[in-house]
């Protein structure tokens, strides 16, 4: 892959910087989170091509973070700390980690090793098919299911959905929304927001509300499948 984009996750943000900036100088584009919640909500919208986690003071952190990863995304992981414990190292393996590296190996050594991994991922198993996903076709205004069928979506479902992507893991609120969607200031008493949004969760099947999430006080996300990763042609 000759311009992966990667996402590194680094509670301490210092060396995530670091490696930020080399990365950068490689011509390599890369995005910083001290935050895991941001990055999960990154991999269910608009998935990099590798993740860094470098390892935080607490360890148990870490394997929360792989756990979290392995349970929404096949996507390469990488874990940069001290690799000093062999019991600890198989715990990060078993957790979701592609390969382990110490936090002293030299940068350009560790880019190798990335792309080596990044090789790995790409070859995948022979004859493999790729991973059921939903689809985001914007020239065509269509979503289509895992499965290939088509998840039918008026123009306003559709806009809202379209919406709720673009921001990712922040919060669109209601005034956004009826701005965009309907062309018209918000009012407070105004319910229309409130119930495109439950109609668009049916079609979602989103009984639980986990793929587009109410966000008390600000608006609502859109958060992924559960697991099951939207691609945008």
């Amino acid at each position: 892959m000759d311009h992966p984009r990667l996402g590194i996750m680094d509670p301490q943000i210092n060396y995530g910087a670091s490696l930020v900036g080399f990365l950068d100088r490689q011509g390599i584009a890369a995005e910083l989170h001290h935050d895991s919640r941001l990055l999960l909500a990154l991999l269910a919208v608009s998935p990099p091509n590798l993740v860094v986690v470098s390892e935080s003071e607490q360890q148990e952190d870490t394997l929360e973070t792989l756990q979290r990863i392995r349970s929404i995304s096949r996507i390469p992981c990488v874990v940069v700390g001290q690799q000093t414990d062999p019991e600890r190292s198989v715990g990060l393996i078993e957790a979701g980690a592609d390969d382990l590296m110490d936090r002293n190996t030299p940068m350009p050594t560790m880019l190798a090793r990335m792309r080596a991994v990044l090789r790995r991922a790409a070859w995948g198993p022979a004859h493999g098919r790729p991973a059921p996903a939903w689809r985001l076709r914007r020239e065509r205004r269509e979503l289509l299911r895992p499965d290939g069928s088509e998840c039918r979506l008026t123009t306003a479902e559709f806009d809202l959905f379209c919406l709720l992507v673009e921001a990712g893991p922040t919060a669109v609120d209601r005034e956004t929304i009826c701005r965009t969607v309907f062309r018209r200031r918000w009012r407070a008493e105004d319910r229309t927001v409130d119930n495109l949004v439950v109609r668009l969760r049916r079609k979602l099947d989103d009984p639980e509300r986990n793929t587009i999430r109410t966000i008390q006080g600000l608006g609502y996300m859109f958060a992924g499948f559960n697991g099951t990763p939207l691609r945008m042609d």
